[in-house]
């Protein structure tokens, strides 16, 4: 068969990319640079030196409590604040071949594993891989909500190959574009509670 050249895919409406047609041309750039950890007692993950582990409280859960600030956050939940509106930029590097899915979002592969820096009409994705001279995505930041970026193996997500992006808390929180959660909600945890924890 076939094997597919992601930078050959276009857009077909609003082709290019969010921001200034230039390096580091939008409101937040984050770099992000991730790696494999092994010691005498564990194998991890780390991005920017940080393993993720998921939060006991959730990050939605916990911005509905009034968390606003990346230091609202435990360090290990490697968590970065945008705001409504932002163009993002993130530049991903490490070890090639990594699938990396952001949820809540679509975004444009202005640097991707082939073909060359594009963005006039650069692929739309929610996963890309990783390459061996980096990769660059970026998005408009237009759904307020906590967005996990992970490497779509779930090993490798569950040893700690994560960054979650926690857009406009403020009005998650309150407002036009916040959660209410209702009584439905309260059920959640006993149910989950109830589970062996090798299930949780």
């Amino acid at each position: 068969g076939t094997v597919l050249n992601e930078a050959l895919l276009v857009p077909s409406t609003n082709p290019a990319a969010p921001g200034t047609a230039v390096a580091g041309g939008a409101d937040k750039v984050f770099n992000l640079a991730f790696a494999t950890v092994t010691d005498s007692t564990s194998h991890h993950w780390t991005v920017n030196g940080v393993q993720y582990i998921s939060p006991t409280v959730p990050t939605l859960l916990q911005i509905l409590s009034g968390a606003t600030d990346a230091s609202d956050f435990a360090t290990n939940e490697n968590t970065f604040i945008i705001n409504k509106g932002d163009v993002v930029e993130i530049n991903i590097t490490g070890v090639p071949n990594h699938p990396f899915h952001l949820h809540g979002h679509s975004f444009s592969v202005v640097k991707g594993a082939t073909g060359s820096t594009n963005y006039v009409n650069p692929p739309r994705r929610d996963v890309t891989p990783s390459a061996t001279g980096g990769i660059t995505i970026r998005f408009t930041a237009d759904n307020p909500g906590p967005w996990i970026l992970h490497c779509h193996i779930d090993l490798h997500l569950d040893a700690g190959l994560a960054v979650v992006f926690a857009e406009a808390p403020e009005d998650v929180a309150a407002g036009a574009d916040s959660v209410d959660p209702d009584d439905s909600w309260d059920d959640l945890c006993p149910i989950y509670n109830a589970l062996a924890a090798e299930d949780q």
